[in-house]
């Protein structure tokens, strides 16, 4: 596996990052083993960059990742890097477009209660320079 310096940061990811829209559970295979095998066997292949969404099932695959990088976050989190992103939310059934700062907030406050959120492993809704 290659890797390369995310951005102007420290941080060294995989050339490859493994997405994980999947698991919001809206397309494809959605057996919660097969996708947590799947990430498994990218970890084994060197892949150490992972990307999800808020909106990929609202929780469903943030979830599934925190399963599936479990052993990673307890023995050497600062080995993973996850990306994700936010700016949707639903409204009863609908999608909404939603980049607003109350919202990005509560994504990263409700994030800090998913297994991933682990103090040293990379979670960031936004740039940093964009925090609010």
């Amino acid at each position: 596996m290659r890797y390369t310096r995310f951005g102007q940061t420290d941080l060294e990811v995989s050339r490859v990052c493994f997405g994980t829209w999947q698991f919001g559970r809206d397309w494809g295979s959605n057996e919660e083993r097969d996708l947590v095998n799947a990430m498994r066997r990218a970890l084994d292949l060197g892949i150490n960059f992972f990307d999800t969404a808020q909106a990929y099932g609202f929780g469903t695959s943030e979830q599934i990742v925190g399963k599936a990088l479990e052993p990673e976050i307890k023995s050497h989190r600062e080995e993973v890097v996850l990306a994700t992103k936010g700016g949707l939310r639903m409204e009863g059934d609908q999608m909404l477009r939603d980049s607003s700062p109350e919202w990005l907030r509560q994504g990263v406050e409700d994030s800090l209660f998913l297994p991933f959120s682990a103090p040293g492993l990379i979670r960031s809704e936004v740039p940093p320079q964009f925090w609010l």
